[in-house]
């Protein structure tokens, strides 16, 4: 998934993520993460108020590649099939950062509302419409409204991803999601979420 902008700005976002995944976010100082980049800490002020503000502007730009690539060609897929896809590919691009990161970014988000986490209508509507076509298919046998079940699944996944940053990303968070969504759904088979 692609995050890429002005040049500074993404040498700055790709070293500051690294460098926070490998020394964590409070662990890395402005001084070396213009280092690591190459430039200046002008350019980092430039571009940047902080360190959460490079982090927010990472996510920012996640969320809209998200949104430009969410609906993939997922025809030889079963409706539940679409839904673990996406989930993985939603899981898989939040947290490789680590949770640290994904901890302030979140923590930014409650103090100010700050990041669209989780609530981009494009990937609600898209979320609904799968689960509208798996009960259609049988494999949701929960047939609550699907525009309410699907705010209810981001709810889930958000759960989830607090409690995956809480314990440090101690387990799989896709298959944590899977495993609770499939029950708020009652999904009448529980296929391997590993797609």
């Amino acid at each position: 998934m692609s995050v890429r902008g002005d040049s500074s700005q993404d040498a700055l976002i790709d070293a500051g993520i690294r460098l926070f995944k490998e020394r964590g976010y409070a662990g890395v100082t402005v001084n070396e993460l213009c280092a690591a980049a190459g430039l200046s800490k002008r350019a980092f002020y430039y571009h940047f108020d902080s360190k959460l503000a490079l982090v927010v502007r990472y996510y920012e730009r996640l969320f809209a590649a998200l949104d430009a690539g969410l609906v993939e060609d997922f025809a030889r897929e079963s409706p539940w099939g679409q839904f673990i896809a996406l989930t993985r590919n939603l899981s898989d691009s939040l947290i490789r950062p680590g949770p640290e990161v994904l901890s302030e970014a979140l923590r930014a988000n409650v103090d100010s509302n700050f990041l669209p986490f989780y609530r981009t209508e494009r990937l609600h509507r898209i979320t609904a419409s799968l689960i509208g076509a798996c009960q259609a298919s049988g494999e949701v046998r929960n047939l609550g409204d699907p525009a309410a079940l699907g705010y209810v699944v981001n709810y889930v996944f958000l759960g989830c991803l607090l409690r995956w940053c809480a314990e440090k990303g101690s387990f799989d968070l896709h298959e944590e999601v899977m495993r609770n969504c499939g029950a708020v759904l009652a999904v009448a088979r529980l296929p391997s979420p590993r797609t």
